[in-house]
């Protein structure tokens, strides 16, 4: 009964405390409130009611880790130190909103082994939650009553009911699959939160999402579902105003907003790339959304250790997306669309992985052969080098892969490869990785009348080594003739 009555206390104090703006965060895209009846106001981002601080919380086993202030409000204390320090309940650890301990202390002071780590105050965890390039929802929202409600990285979904085993993703313009409550303790309520099922749906509207989730359990209602119950997407601007609901409007922010996105093919490389692990050599493209009307610049942040140039894109005023070219080297790349008119400021990270090992036959070259009026000739030797890259030790065989087509059926090319005799199709030869491939090969052709160009005649070589991509090289055939010249004495 204890327990109860405190759940009603935070609930008639979270509903006194109803939210009364909504602005885009940071990191985070998606902004505004959702509505319970049962378990009061949603936040979707930080800036919300301004709990956000420059404090950035890690991620622990049940959501962003909080800090805590004394009763002075003049330290700050990590999840670890918050434990011990709430054992002796004297310590009257206070925080901004002092009804959102209230929970954790009657956790500790009845014996369970809750940590506090749900229930914390939140100011200064800079949490909220995205829609990324694939349209996942990821993230994580705060209830003051119910804690941490978790976006994505989930597993164990329920089924039924016309629900979707899945993490949160917008599907057209249908939001599917679940979320997750992570203060549920399992007796008599596993805190799922279902996105859609065949009698009710999260629907996005513009930059809006309209329509009911629902907390777990029973459509028809009981001890489980009424945790959280019906839970509304847009009830905050039916009843508060436009841009209290849950939405992708910068955050609701009238003055409007910006959000940036690095894309390959098509997908982002910030979220969905398994542990942010991008390719190396990935040419992206950087993606901008921008809603009337602030003025704003792409740049790549100073702290970022990939190497790969980035120039500033600066006076940016409508949506629109660039694509510099230069492949991604291996490190970490910080990239920031930064606005005026009003301020925003959001950073996309990843990690480009190191280069897998290979090599290559080096870049298109030309071949040079003189000849003395209409008779045949033999070129230069041109010597052909294996480059290893990322470690690459094993030997790579060097053959001519595509053969350049005489002017006309009188006119025969013919080729030696590694010192071979000419022949139209030569050995391929092996090139040893001993003294990191010093010895190369070279190459020779020999042409039994002139020709001219254009057209370009085209060797192109290829190299094939163990556990590495092929390399290929072009030679251009390049043909001078020379005219003998009389001198009188």
């Amino acid at each position: 009964m204890k327990r109860i009555s405190i759940f009603g206390f935070l609930l008639a104090l979270s509903f006194m405390a109803a939210p009364f703006g909504a602005s885009a965060g940071i990191e985070h895209n998606l902004s505004g409130w959702a509505w319970s009846s049962t378990v009061g106001w949603m936040s979707f981002n930080c800036t919300n009611d301004n709990r956000c601080d420059s404090y950035v919380p890690g991620i622990g086993a049940h959501g962003p880790v909080p800090y805590v202030y004394d009763e002075d409000e003049n330290w700050r204390i990590s999840l670890t130190e918050y434990s011990q320090a709430i054992a002796d309940y004297n310590a009257k650890i206070i925080g901004e909103s002092e009804f959102n301990l209230v929970t954790s202390l009657y956790n500790y002071r009845s014996g369970t082994t809750r940590t506090g780590e749900y229930y914390s105050v939140t100011n200064g965890a800079n949490y909220g939650v995205n829609l990324d390039g694939s349209n996942n929802l990821v993230g994580y929202a705060w209830s003051s009553n119910i804690g941490w409600i978790q976006f994505g990285g989930l597993a164990g979904f329920p089924t039924g009911g016309g629900t979707q085993a899945q993490n949160a993703n917008l599907n057209g313009v249908n939001l599917k699959g679940w979320a997750k409550a992570l203060a549920a303790d399992g007796n008599g309520w596993d805190g799922w939160i279902s996105l859609s099922g065949s009698q009710y749906s999260v629907d996005k509207s513009g930059t809006n999402f309209v329509g009911y989730a629902w907390g777990g359990g029973a459509i028809t209602g009981n001890a489980i579902g009424q945790i959280v119950g019906w839970l509304n997407f847009d009830i905050a601007s039916s009843l508060f105003g436009p841009g209290l609901g849950v939405n992708t409007a910068g955050g609701g922010n009238p003055d409007g907003g910006a959000s940036l996105d690095v894309q390959d093919g098509g997908i982002s490389l910030v979220s969905p790339v398994p542990n942010n692990a991008v390719p190396y050599g990935t040419i992206p493209t950087f993606i901008w959304t921008i809603t009337p009307s602030p003025t704003c610049s792409v740049s790549k942040d100073p702290s970022s250790t990939g190497a790969t140039p980035f120039t500033t894109i600066s006076g940016i005023t409508a949506s629109g997306q660039s694509t510099p070219g230069n492949p991604l080297t291996a490190g970490t790349y910080i990239f920031k669309i930064e606005c005026v008119n009003p301020v925003i400021s959001k950073s996309v990270n990843f990690t480009v992985l190191s280069q897998p090992a290979g090599f290559s036959l080096g870049p298109q070259d030309t071949i040079k052969i003189q000849f003395l009026d209409a008779g045949s000739a033999d070129s230069e030797q041109k010597n052909v080098f294996v480059y290893p890259f990322g470690g690459y030790t094993s030997n790579v065989t060097v053959s001519i892969d595509t053969f350049p087509v005489p002017p006309n059926a009188s006119t025969t090319f013919s080729y030696s490869l590694g010192g071979s005799a000419f022949s139209a199709n030569p050995a391929p030869v092996v090139i040893s990785s001993q003294n990191n491939y010093a010895a190369g090969t070279t190459l020779k052709v020999r042409i039994s009348k002139k020709i001219t160009t254009p057209p370009d005649y085209v060797i192109r070589l290829k190299g094939v080594g163990a556990g590495a991509p092929t390399s290929y090289k072009d030679i251009i055939i390049t043909p001078t003739t020379l005219s003998p010249s009389f001198i009188e004495f």
